[in-house]
């Protein structure tokens, strides 16, 4: 499971080092790419 962290100033979410770099893995990363262009 990937979690999100969040900022308390900007309330931005963002991923840590490490859970980006397990999220970047062969059809997750498919799925990543999805949500890009869902959000652009």
């Amino acid at each position: 499971m990937v979690k999100f962290e969040s900022c308390p100033q900007c309330h931005g979410a963002y991923f840590d080092a490490g859970e980006f770099l397990d999220y970047m893995e062969d059809e997750i990363f498919e799925e990543f790419q999805d949500i890009v262009r869902h959000i652009q």
